[in-house]
């Protein structure tokens, strides 16, 4: 919908080529603001996404450790070689 808005904006004249504030073209205006409103939309539905799709779930309650001992954790390998065994059978 604002892409078909934003078009018809060109169309008319409101965004001309004779304000396209340094930029290429008035299309080049047009795809700027084009991206630009995305980038708010994404702000505002990560926002929405977080409230709706909780990460509660899957938090499992471990012993506290360091940074490193997680790090460490991310690399091993045990976890995966029995995944791919568990799958092989």
């Amino acid at each position: 919908m604002q892409a078909v808005l934003i078009a018809l904006l060109v169309k008319v004249g409101v965004i001309s080529e004779k304000q396209t504030w340094e930029w290429q073209s008035a299309e080049a205006v047009a795809t700027g603001l084009q991206d630009f409103i995305i980038c708010i939309e994404m702000f505002f539905v990560a926002i929405a996404h977080h409230y709706t799709f909780s990460y509660k779930p899957y938090v499992h309650e471990v012993e506290e450790g360091s940074c490193f001992d997680s790090f460490l954790a991310m690399w091993n390998g045990i976890f995966l070689i029995s995944e791919m065994t568990f799958l092989n059978k």
